[in-house]
This record gives C-alpha cells, structure tokens and sequence, in this order.
C-alpha cells in the first residue's frame, strides 16, 4: 500500500517537473489585440557638436513622440500581419529546439543513470516518444511557415486591421536606449516594439537639417525617411512639419481629405476651423489630416462654438456641413408656481448649472438669460443663496428637488414664462410601483390562459350538446367555469393596466417640467403680486462653486459649446 502511494508521489513529481520544463518557451511580443507600440531613438549628431544641437537630438525625437500621441490609429496590412505570425512560429521553432535538444541529453544520459536494462528500455521508448513529438510539431511549424510565405503574393489586395498607435510606457519623454553591443533589431523586439523613430542631425549655423527614419517590426523594414530643415530656436515649428511628413507613414494610410462647407454666409466672414487645435489658415475650407480620430471645433463671432469628435477611417475625402447658430441676447422671465404638494417657495433656483436667484413668498419670477439653447433648470427647496455648500446635506436630508425645461422656441428677450414645479418622486415609490405593475401582469399572464382553455372547454360541450353528446347540466356547467374564468382575466387585466398607469405616473415625475407662456390674468392675487421681485446681485454665483459633487444637473443639461452629432453633417465622397 505504502510503496503503490510512494510511486504515485514519485509519478506526480515528475510529472510535474516535465509541465514546468515544456512551459518554458520564448514568448512573442505580439499578442492579439495589443496595440501598435511607437518609440524613438535619441537622433545621431551627424556635424556640429555644440550643446543647442545636443539637446535638439534629443528633444526632437520627444517632441514627434508628443505630436503623434493621442487618438492616431496604425493600419495593419496583411504583410505585417504575415511577418507577426512568421515571428511567432520562428520563436515557436526556437522553443522546441530548445526542448528538443534538453530531451536529446536526458535520453543520452539514462545510458549511465539506469543500470536495469528492462526499465532502461521502458525510458528510452518513451524518451523516443517524446522527441518525435516535438519533431512533428517542428516539422509542422516549418509546414505552416512555407504556407505563410506563399500568401505575400496577394498580400497586397488583403484585409487590413486598425490598431491604436500607443507610446511605449506612455511617455513621449522616455526616449529608448541602445544599450552598447546590442543589435537594434533584437533591442526593438525585446520591447516589444511595432515602430522605431530613429535619425540624424546635420548643423548649418543657427539651423539643423533633420532625417527622420521610421523602421516597422518584427521585420525591421524602413518604412521611409523624411528629411526637413528648421531653426535651432524653432525646434517646435520642425517637429510638426516633420510629423505632417512622416505620420502617413506611421499610420499606413493615405492622407484624409475634409472639405467643410460652413453656414450661413454671415458667419464665413469671423469663420476659425480647429482640426486638433491646430487653426487653418485664413479663409481655409480643406483640411488634410491623417487616418483614424480627429477633433474639428468651429469658431465664428456671434454664433455658437460647434466642435465634435469623429473617426476618419471610412474613406480618405469626407465632405463636412457645419449649420452655425446666432447667439441670441436678452432674458426672458420665468415664474415658479407652487405645484400640488405644498412645497415651501425658500430657496435657491439654476438655469444651466447657474444659480439665477433666491424664491420666497414674495418673490416668484426671475430673470434667466437667452441662450438659444434648450434650458435645464433646478429648485432646491430651502436652499439659501448664501450658503451654497449645504445643498448636499439639504438633499440627503429630503429637501424639495424640482427640475424644469424650457425650450429654444419660447426663448424670447422679455418674454414671460411659467413652469409649475413638481416634486421628483423618490426611488423606492417608484420601485414599489413597478413590482406592482409586475404582480398585475403575472396575474393577467397566469389568468388568460386558464379563460382560453375554459372558453375552449364551453365550445366543445355546446357543440356536443347540439349533437346530443352532452348533458344539459354539462353545458352549464362549462358556460359558468368559461364566464367566471373570463371574469378573473378581465379583472386581472384591469388591475394590470390600472397598476401600469400608476407606474407610468410615478416615473414620469422625474421628467423636468415644461415651461409654458403665462397668462397674467389667470393667476391668484399672492401670486401676482409676487411678480416683479428681482433679486438682484446673484448672477454671479454658479452651481459649480457651491462645492455640490453630489447636486450635478443630468446629462440633458446642455453647455451651448459642444455640437450633437446630428448637428455636424459627414457626407462620405467615395
């Protein structure tokens, strides 16, 4: 018993220890889904070793690193994929030589290690085994490779993949350093690297002729060079003309075209387009940037700034309509009623994040400004303006929130509105209507279909009857079963819809109430004369400095800086 649980442990053991030494292979740097890696080389000193051109080579590298970092995207062709999996089975073949040749020596040394010839010869077939298994599988990876090679003859015509271009480490300031006697190509695959900015400084004085080489891996290819002259002092002005250059290259695409198409003509006058904060020259209509995302912002004197964000990978000319709106001026005033739940008038209202006045009993409308954008606005009841930094407390502690919405087309200088607010309902009432408009459909589901089969069970004995099958008693019967049945569906139903309706009610109150035009006339006396009351000195303050992390406006508050996308029209031009 002892020596079978012996050998056992001793099978375990071993078996163990060939799990850890077969997992010991040389794993490549490129796994699937991994980004495209980028980093730079310090530039080589070609002339001039003065300290300014020291540092340059130093410098412009970091600085195209900056530039190129951000939302650009590299376009995988299928040679690159192909030279990725050729990689791979070439590291895969190196870990099996290794293997094979530590399963070679084992088996050569069990000719001195065993003396029993029977377990001798057991040993030496199953170390046999083992290198044909590993001999195959090399043959096998030398098979796929020879399959792999004779795809680059349609390489060119093949799918392609996006992949994001990534600095190694995330920082543009870490600039690679050979270490000395170490081959480049091995250095870069090593770190893993996709591409590799490498070049060379040439001085003339106060300015420097600048190469910039871009070598793509693992096959350590150029992808080409580009080579640009600048001033010592202007090392910011070269970097980005280097970039224009060489960022093609970097992202393996064609360059993308945008033409923008802006109006109305009034705003082409004061017109500015931003494609990545860069400013288009005066007058520009055309842009050309480089494959993958962009951010366009529009900029025109008395109109709104429309900016957006957009994936340029569809083709390589896009056409842009840009509709400006004017900035409208003035306010227009906006009177609180109390809605139904008797909520004390003191306290704090905001239109956009801005605190825009103090409500109180003799206080009821206050003037918000226009600015031709849909307006989201808040009350928090007993809140005062001075004391910003209780909101949060008051609101855990229950206060009245109330939430109203005014649109663009009732904003008119010296127009007079009124919204009546309404207390949003708290969470578990809304909850607790939901699960009862749940039981209220499961009774409904679990009632119908007993109705259908007692109302299938009436047919077949009234059908039965007329034929003379059946009894009268029977048919009785089934027609009391089929109407009682019928009944409890009804009745189910109705209580399904009623508690639907409560529900929807219920949740409807966290929707903001609507702002409407007023109607002086039609209002009580106590109302009326609180009309009128500004409170002066508070459109300064703003929901921002009150400190409420926790009192933020929902994602309907619109800042009136940043564009829809519905707004920014792309026309693809194939």
């Amino acid at each position: 018993m002892y020596r079978r649980l012996l050998k056992l442990l001793v099978f375990f053991l071993f078996s163990s220890a060939v799990f850890c030494e077969g997992d010991e292979s040389v794993s490549g740097p490129y796994q699937e889904g991994g980004g495209w890696l980028l980093s730079a080389l310090p530039f080589e000193l070609a002339s001039g070793r003065s300290r300014a051109v020291e540092q340059a080579a130093t410098d412009i590298p970091t600085l195209l690193l900056e530039k190129i970092a951000g939302d650009a995207s590299h376009v995988l062709s299928l040679a690159e994929q192909l030279d990725r999996q050729l990689f791979q089975l070439q590291t895969d073949r190196l870990s099996l030589c290794l293997q094979l040749s530590r399963e070679l020596k084992a088996r050569d040394g069990l000719v001195l290690s065993e003396h029993n010839a029977r377990k001798l010869k057991k040993q030496i077939a199953e170390a046999e085994k083992k290198i044909a298994q590993i001999e195959a599988s090399i043959r096998q990876n030398l098979t796929d490779a020879e399959a792999l090679k004779g795809r680059y003859d349609s390489a060119d015509g093949g799918p392609s993949v996006l992949e994001s271009i990534a600095i190694l480490d995330r920082n543009a300031f870490s600039l690679l350093e050979l270490p000395e006697g170490e081959e480049l190509n091995q250095f870069a695959l090593s770190q893993g690297l996709s591409g590799l900015i490498r070049g060379s400084i040439e001085s003339f004085g106060n300015f420097v002729s600048v190469t910039a080489e871009l070598l793509c891996y693992p096959g350590g290819w150029s992808a080409g060079s580009v080579t640009e002259v600048g001033e010592l002092n202007e090392l910011s002005e070269l970097a980005d003309n280097l970039v224009v250059a060489l960022l093609p290259k970097i992202a393996n695409t064609m360059p993308v075209e945008i033409h923008f198409t802006i109006s109305p003509e009034e705003a082409l006058a004061s017109c500015q387009i931003f494609v990545d904060g860069i400013l288009l020259r005066e007058g520009a209509r055309d842009a050309t940037v480089s494959y993958g995302t962009h951010k366009v912002e529009i900029c025109a004197d008395g109109y709104f700034t429309k900016s957006v964000s957009y994936r340029f990978t569809e083709s390589t000319r896009y056409s842009m309509v840009v509709p400006m709106e004017k900035k409208s001026d003035g306010t227009f005033d906006l009177t609180f009623l109390e809605g139904r739940d008797g909520e004390s008038w003191t306290g704090a209202a905001f239109a956009d994040a801005g605190l825009i006045g103090q409500l109180d009993s003799q206080t009821r409308n206050l003037p918000v400004m226009i600015n031709g954008k849909p307006v989201l606005g808040r009350f928090i009841a007993g809140l005062d303006a001075g004391q910003m930094a209780q909101a949060g407390e008051l609101l855990r502690a229950g206060a009245g929130d109330y939430y109203y919405y005014v649109a663009p087309g009732l904003q008119e200088d010296g127009a007079r509105l009124k919204v009546r607010l309404r207390q949003r309902p708290d969470e578990a009432e809304i909850h607790k209507r939901r699960i009862w408009s749940y039981r209220g459909y499961s009774a409904l589901m679990l009632a119908l279909p007993a109705a259908f089969l007692a109302y299938g069970n009436y047919l077949e004995v009234k059908d039965g009857f007329f034929r003379g099958g059946e009894l009268r008693g029977n048919l009785d019967n089934a027609t009391d079963f089929s109407n009682a049945a019928t009944g409890v569906a009804i009745a189910a139903g109705g209580f399904f819809l009623f508690e639907l309706f409560r529900y929807v009610h219920k949740a409807s109150g966290l929707l903001p109430q609507e702002a409407s035009v007023l109607d002086v006339s039609k209002l009580n006396g106590s109302v009326r004369n609180g009309i009128g009351q500004k409170d002066a000195g508070l459109d300064g303050a703003s929901l921002d400095d009150a400190g409420l992390d926790d009192v933020e406006l929902d994602e309907a508050s619109l800042d009136g800086l940043q564009m829809d996308e519905s707004d920014l029209t792309t026309d693809y031009i194939r």
